[in-house]
């Protein structure tokens, strides 16, 4: 949002300097044209040095505010581009975070599976060794 406040800031700069060199220019067009006729509105080679002089200035400051908002431009639109192969990452982090919780939550199903399959084998098998424990006392016990 900064960035965007500063680059409508320059732009701003950048039209009003423009109006400014085109004033500029007209005014030292109309002095040339008037000490051309020699006429009414001549203006004197001091007037005209100084005219020259506003607009080489005006000009160069121009440019120099044009080039600092192309470079505020390009600057912005990398700082757009990274933002979006950013959110682009951060959307690919979240989906493989998706993924992975399923996978722990499909992982936990089994092992709560696997953990009553090895209980009932248990109770499955201590039953069995009771029932051969009774079933050896009472052979043990008919033979006495």
């Amino acid at each position: 949002r900064d960035m965007g406040d500063v680059a409508k800031q320059m732009r701003s700069k950048v039209l009003t300097q423009k109006e400014e060199i085109l004033a500029l220019k007209r005014r030292l067009r109309a002095a040339e044209e008037a000490a051309d006729q020699g006429g009414a509105g001549w203006v004197s080679a001091k007037e005209h040095r100084e005219l020259v002089q506003q607009l080489t200035q005006v000009s160069k400051e121009y440019r120099g505010v044009q080039r600092r908002l192309e470079e505020e431009t390009s600057q912005a639109r990398s700082l757009a581009e990274n933002t979006d192969r950013l959110e682009a990452a951060l959307r690919e982090a979240r989906g493989d975070a998706e993924v992975a919780e399923r996978a722990a939550g499909v992982a936990r199903q089994e092992a709560a599976r696997q953990a009553s399959v090895a209980h009932e084998a248990r109770r499955d098998a201590e039953a069995a060794a009771a029932e051969a424990a009774r079933s050896s006392r009472v052979a043990g016990g008919g033979d006495s």
